[in-house]
């Protein structure tokens, strides 16, 4: 760092000529882009380095082959020769030693010459540029960043001298114009809080002149953490200068503008408005805005739209040709349309818009309102239309009736005949022969040719009958038969006939009419007849009641299901009768309500009560729905009926009894929370009269552990220590248990190490596992985060797990791996693995291995022990946490158990490779080597005597002063009495007189004993207890059975002066 140092200041004296501060660096760019120093040359290195061996080589081949021989050819005395071998050696050295230094000297003097170069070509680039260059350095921790280097033209534009920087880095921040300030520091403060790119603009008091400055700039991230913008400013005062000035002489044209009667506008290429003045509104009834989102094609007529779009694409050609005079001064009128409908003729002045080079960019032009003189050109016009329209019309009436009449039998395409009565011939048009599939003039004129030999053979006797007697008494007709086309199939033609030509004597001579196609007609009345034949079967038959009514509620129609639903035989029997009348209790009010709810909403779907003819009540469910005309008026109902009588009967029976059995299992959870709770009060009360016989044999073994005892006595200490603790971890499993069956145990969600958490496991399990002989590893990844779950738990699960591990194993290692499976920035779920060499299990012990109270089978339960209740009480708390758990083994070769759980996670990078160094809390502060309690005294109030003499003898081994007293209330009196005597109290919870909690209680209430340190030392280890313990004012908790290295902690941890 010394180095790199002198380096810098060093490169800044050469290139600033002065001296270095170390309390302000001004960085030169080369510095301030980390460039390296030696800068490196490969080909230049590579030549130096090869000449400096080669000379070395040589000169020591010389040296050695000279001085050998000249030592050999001048002296022959051994012991001469030795000595002149060593001082020869020396020489060697000491003149390859000079001679590498100088070398080394010239080659990193030529490396800083060459380097000193590029620095002094980049400061003179700085120098001259017409632009300030700046950076910006923010530090971990800062909210605004620092001035790290600024180039002459920099101090020149803000108007500041080197020296006031230097003196204050802010300072530029004080030339800012007071209007702008407060933006550009929040753009200041949001950039450095964000990260991004820097840019804006910002007026600067310089000498009392207001100069304008750009700013943009980079950032970029350090090795330390901080960022680094580099940026440049520069003066853009004339072009503000220029923009006020353009400004200006704007609002001068849009002035005069707005003050002229003709609107003025400008457009683009596209067509879309740039410019409009305020006379548009008065032209066209536009706002400008509405206007200017508007298209010049918007504003005309129909008719005119085509025609102009020709001319845009016209004015667009021109545009990319650059021929400007091609628009320029035409003028052309156009009817446009009022924003309120009315039509108006404009004439319209255009010409184009260019840029610097001659390329057409738009048009500007006038628009005047020329309405007044279009109506008077239009009404002159219209004079000369209407005489010759007269003209017209008188010479092309007869025309225009034929030719109508042409056009709407070619519109219908029904085919046209003429007959002549008196010689029996017949006229037809084109389109009879294309209906029946004939070429024009194939057949005859007769009327027997072009009718009657074409008629169906069943309709030729009918219809000749019927259309005599229509043409000779009433003069018309209009008949349907059918004609034989030329394929020889047969169309369904509506034939209609009108005479109009008589003679003399009334008899008809000239008929004519029209044959229209109806066999699709036809074809669909067929179907539609077969249709309402199909539906009218399966509206008699139908399994379920139909019925229509009309708008005051009467049936239309119904089936015989309705009928029979409503009592009646036939369905004829309903029909005009009210559906009201068959309502139960007071049904006029009820079904007009209802039923005028049906048809404003058009359906219905729910059930009705109704009652049949003969009075029995019926429950029916009805489905239906409007049947409206074209117009939305109401036509009729079509609704079908189902009898559910039935049914409803039954469901009311099933509510009955379902709340019958809602209640009886209502009282049956009742009892067994009852149950629960007496079990969960007696598992608590025994776990609470074994915990303190066992708290005497766990601490009295502890004490006779400590005193120097022969191995057998030593070994018989060992095996009360370890049947007592597998007694306790049997109850603690049963109250577990217990718990987990009861629906009471419960999970937290706490922030912890994880790493702290597999050391303490470690620790804890380590110790057993080479107790036995076994090899105990941590596989696990470093994490650099706290995780958020239950830690108490999850250890709880791995000690389980790790345990079973180390009991069922007689050789090997017991291995505890996590690994990661997903991680993102706010969670992560982690694989715990606990794999062994041990005995393994078989298909069958595995499918029972999670059940409760089970084992693989009954021999192992009598050669290792346990209640069968870990693996099982593992599994429930793994499920709460939200996890799975599971189990891989084959039998003679070891298992391995594996659970996953998720967890909330804090910090980015949060899982790093295994290996690495984890991120734990703070390392454990060393245990003292004499006595851990010395010289703290301490009050210990505790009912049971053998309690009592276990507790003073453990402490003061430890080098405590012990006080006891039998309950609660003497623990009070003994505080009050000497407020400043004791150190710490270790209180029991269960005493007469006065329990554990009530006397914390009473020494919370003197201010001169509330900092005083209380530890509750109790057999009852509930969750609910330790709560309850803590909430009367207890500083922690530490339960029976005691281990005495414990204690001795949690008391130093709480007493730390002494």
């Amino acid at each position: 760092m010394m180095v790199r140092r002198f380096e810098r200041c060093f490169s800044l004296k050469r290139i600033h000529r002065e001296p270095c501060s170390s309390r302000f660096l001004l960085m030169s760019p080369v510095d301030s882009n980390n460039r390296e120093w030696p800068p490196k040359d490969p080909v230049f290195g590579q030549r130096y380095l090869t000449t400096v061996i080669a000379l070395y080589v040589l000169f020591s081949s010389l040296w050695i082959f000279v001085s050998d021989e000249l030592l050999n050819r001048f002296i022959s005395d051994p012991v001469l020769q030795l000595r002149f071998a060593i001082a020869k050696g020396w020489l060697f050295i000491a003149i390859t030693t000079t001679l590498l230094y100088r070398l080394i000297r010239r080659f990193f003097l030529a490396l800083q010459e060459q380097h000193f170069a590029q620095i002094q070509s980049a400061y003179e680039l700085t120098e001259n540029i017409p632009v300030g260059i700046y950076a910006l350095l923010l530090r971990p921790g800062e909210k605004i960043a620092r001035f790290t280097y600024v180039s002459p033209r920099f101090l020149e534009l803000i108007g500041l001298t080197r020296a006031e920087l230097e003196r204050n880095p802010h300072s530029p921040y004080t030339q800012l114009h007071p209007d702008d300030l407060d933006a550009w520091m929040k753009q200041n403060l949001d950039t450095f809080a964000s990260k991004q790119p820097f840019q804006g603009e910002v007026r600067l008091l310089v000498d009392g002149q207001i100069r304008w400055i750009a700013a943009e700039s980079n950032p970029r991230s350090l090795p330390d953490g901080s960022t680094l913008w580099e940026g440049v400013i520069m003066d853009i005062t004339p072009r503000k200068q220029a923009e006020a000035q353009i400004g200006l002489e704007q609002q001068r044209y849009r002035l005069l503008a707005d003050n002229v009667t003709d609107n003025i506008w400008t457009m683009d290429l596209q067509g879309r408005f740039t410019y409009l003045s305020p006379s548009i509104e008065n032209l066209l009834g536009y706002t400008v805005d509405e206007a200017m989102a508007m298209s010049n094609l918007d504003f005309l007529t129909p008719e005119e739209r085509a025609r102009e779009e020709a001319r845009v694409q016209d004015m667009q050609v021109a545009a990319q040709d650059s021929q400007p005079a091609a628009f320029n001064g035409q003028i052309s009128e156009h009817e446009c349309i009022r924003k309120d409908g009315r039509r108006i003729w404009v004439e319209v002045s255009v010409n184009t818009l260019t840029n610097a080079q001659g390329e057409i960019i738009g048009l500007s032009g006038i628009t005047r309102d020329i309405t007044a003189r279009k109506r008077a050109e239009q009404q002159v016009f219209e004079l000369n239309a209407t005489l010759e329209q007269r003209v017209r019309e008188r010479t092309d009436a007869r025309k225009r009736t034929s030719e109508r009449l042409e056009l709407a039998l070619q519109a219908t395409r029904d085919g046209l005949w003429d007959w002549n009565l008196a010689t029996n011939q017949a006229t037809v048009s084109e389109s009879y022969w294309d209906m029946l599939g004939y070429i024009g003039n194939s057949l005859d004129d007769s009327a027997q040719t072009l009718f009657l030999d074409l008629l169906h053979p069943d309709d030729r006797d009918g219809i000749l009958a019927e259309a005599r007697t229509a043409l000779y008494e009433t003069g018309h007709y209009a008949l349907e038969f059918r004609l034989r086309t030329r394929d020889g199939g047969y169309r369904w033609v509506l034939s209609r006939g009108q005479v109009v030509e008589r003679d003399g004597s009334g008899q008809p001579l000239r008929a004519i009419g029209t044959h229209v196609d109806i066999t699709e007609r036809k074809a669909a009345l067929d179907r539609l007849s077969e249709s309402e034949s199909r539906f009218r079967r399966l509206f008699e038959y139908l399994p379920v009641a139909y019925q229509s009514l009309d708008i005051e509620g009467n049936w239309l129609d119904a089936n015989p299901k309705m009928a029979e639903l409503m009592g009646f035989d036939h369905a004829e029997d309903l029909r005009g009768r009210n559906f009201a009348d068959f309502w139960q209790n007071d049904p006029a009010p009820r079904f007009a309500d209802t039923f005028a709810n049906f048809k404003d909403s058009g359906f219905v779907n729910g059930d009705l009560q109704l009652q049949r003819r003969d009075g029995t009540p019926v429950t029916a469910h009805i489905v239906g729905y409007v049947q409206r005309d074209d117009a939305g008026r109401f036509e009729r109902t079509h609704c079908v009926l189902l009898d559910v009588t039935e049914r409803r009967a039954l469901e009311t029976q099933i509510r009955v009894i379902n709340a019958s059995l809602e209640q009886k299992v209502a009282e049956r959870t009742a009892d067994l929370a009852r149950a629960n709770a007496a079990k969960s009060q007696f598992l608590a009360h025994m776990s609470h009269e074994i915990r303190t016989p066992m708290n005497a044999i766990l601490g009295f073994a502890q004490l006779l552990a400590r005193e120097n005892l022969n191995s057998a006595h030593r070994l018989m200490i060992e095996r009360i220590n370890q049947s007592g603790r597998s007694l306790l971890g049997i109850i603690n499993d049963i109250l577990d248990f217990s718990k987990i069956e009861a629906g009471q145990m419960s999970v937290e969600s706490r922030p912890f190490w994880l790493d702290a958490l597999l050391e303490q496991v470690d620790s804890l399990m380590g110790l057993q596992a080479r107790g036995k002989g076994l090899e105990l590893r941590v596989e696990a990844p470093s994490i650099t985060g706290q995780l958020t779950g239950d830690a108490l738990r999850l250890e709880q699960v791995l000690i389980n797990l790790i345990g079973n591990a180390i009991k069922f194993t007689s050789a090997g290692c017991v291995v505890l791996r996590v690994r990661p499976l997903t991680v993102s920035e706010d969670s992560v779920r982690l694989r715990f693995e606990v794999e062994d060499t041990g005995i393994g299990m078989s298909e069958t012990a595995r499918a029972n291995l999670f059940q409760s109270f089970s084992q693989a089978d009954s021999s192992i339960t009598r050669r290792f022990g346990g209640t069968g209740l870990g693996l099982s009480i593992s599994k429930r708390l793994v499920e709460l946490m939200g996890g799975e758990i599971g189990v891989d083994s084959i039998e003679g070769q070891g298992s391995l158990f594996w659970f996953e759980l998720p967890f909330a996670a804090s910090g980015h990078g949060l899982i790093t490779e295994a290996g690495a160094a984890p991120a734990l809390a703070p390392d454990p502060v060393p245990e003292p080597s004499g006595p851990s309690l010395a010289g703290l005294r301490l009050l210990v109030a505790d009912d049971n005597q053998i309690n009592l003499f276990l507790v003073e003898n453990a402490l003061k081994r430890e080098g405590a002063e012990v006080v006891l007293v039998q309950d609660g209330q003497l623990a009070v009196d003994c505080l009050r009495a000497s407020p400043d005597r004791f150190d710490a109290v270790l209180m029991d919870v269960q005493m007469p007189i006065m329990d554990g909690l009530a006397a914390t209680r009473e020494i919370r209430r003197d201010s001169r004993l509330r900092a005083l340190p209380i530890i509750a030392l109790t057999a009852g280890v509930l969750p609910e207890e330790r709560e309850a313990a803590l909430e009367a004012g207890m500083n922690d908790f530490h339960p029976k059975p005691i281990d005495i290295d414990d204690l001795a902690r949690l008391i130093r941890h709480w007493c730390p002066a002494r």
